[in-house]
């Protein structure tokens, strides 16, 4: 008799987190709480702008972005909105994300003669990821799914596994970025790309404003030229495409979950005027920002 796959929580008490593999979605302007010792776990918005803190810094996650949080970090988590933002977390249970991993850098050989051998431990980065293509496929059919009044538990349990390998492959991702830079000692090159993930935190977080490169090398102990030429290598696009894309992409969140003024839109992420930040926003997406607004509302 094939087993039953055991039930995911939805939205369960935080006790329960951490526990089994759970969902966590909510609507709300105004939300806080703190210090909360977390699972392995992805953060995502499908609307609005939420903020999580951490040890390791602040993180500003829109529809376009997403983080992910590892086993024991505690961390805080802040909405403030005039529109209502919907956020949708997914908590793995201890070992899942673990296991999918193993299975993935253990030869078949072994996996026969011992499928479900030893503890592992894996960590991930404190980042802000962008959403690729695969990943907001994932979780857009997950949310569809617990939106739904009649979730199949097969179904989510499927989709949380490939989720899981999801993760494996983006810690691939991160250490090909990391061999990108120029450096001999493998000890170097981490102490680079943590200074360059300082540095791009800084511009996620920065998102309503403009910022020279000089302010964010310096944040990050690095001369202009040495910052901008690591930053481009690793991440392949310079600092200051980095972040006019990522503001047009914030842009583009607000022009979809909000009814806000589109000129207002251009000044809370940083554009001086609406004639440049109409111009660039057509270079980008291919619309107007009225059009885009046009065909996401309807």
């Amino acid at each position: 008799m094939l087993e039953k796959p055991e039930s995911i929580l939805l939205n369960p008490p935080g006790i329960e987190l951490g526990r089994r593999n759970a969902i966590v979605w909510r609507q709300a302007k105004d939300y806080h709480f703190e210090d909360f010792p977390g699972s392995v776990s992805i953060k995502s918005v499908v609307k609005g702008c939420a903020v999580w803190e951490t040890q390791g810094g602040r993180f500003e996650v829109d529809r376009n972005s997403y983080i992910v949080l590892n086993t024991g970090q505690n961390y805080s988590m802040t909405i403030e909105s005039l529109s209502p933002v919907e956020t949708f977390c997914v908590f793995f249970e201890p070992g899942f994300v673990e296991d999918a991993y193993r299975t993935r850098k253990t030869p078949n050989s072994q996996l026969l003669d011992d499928p479900f051998c030893g503890d592992i431990s894996i960590g991930f980065h404190e980042r802000i990821h962008e959403h690729n293509d695969r990943l907001r496929v994932l979780v857009t059919r997950m949310h569809t799914t617990v939106m739904n009044q009649r979730v199949r538990q097969d179904e989510l349990e499927e989709q949380f596994i490939q989720l899981a390998n999801h993760l494996v492959g983006l810690r691939g991702e991160v250490s090909q970025e990391i061999e990108r830079l120029s450096a001999t000692r493998h000890v170097t090159r981490m102490e680079l790309y943590r200074r360059l993930q300082d540095g791009k935190r800084l511009i996620d977080t920065s998102l309503d404003c403009r910022l020279s490169l000089s302010e964010i090398a310096s944040s990050v102990h690095l001369s202009k030229f040495h910052f901008h030429r690591l930053f481009t290598e690793t991440f392949r696009e310079t600092p200051h495409q980095y972040h006019v894309r990522r503001r047009l992409e914030r842009a583009a969140s607000f022009l979809v979950s909000t009814d806000i003024p589109i000129t207002t839109i251009c000044l809370n992420t940083g554009f001086g005027s609406l004639g440049s930040f109409s111009s660039l926003f057509g270079k980008h997406f291919g619309v107007s920002p009225r059009e885009f607004r046009r065909q996401y509302k309807n």
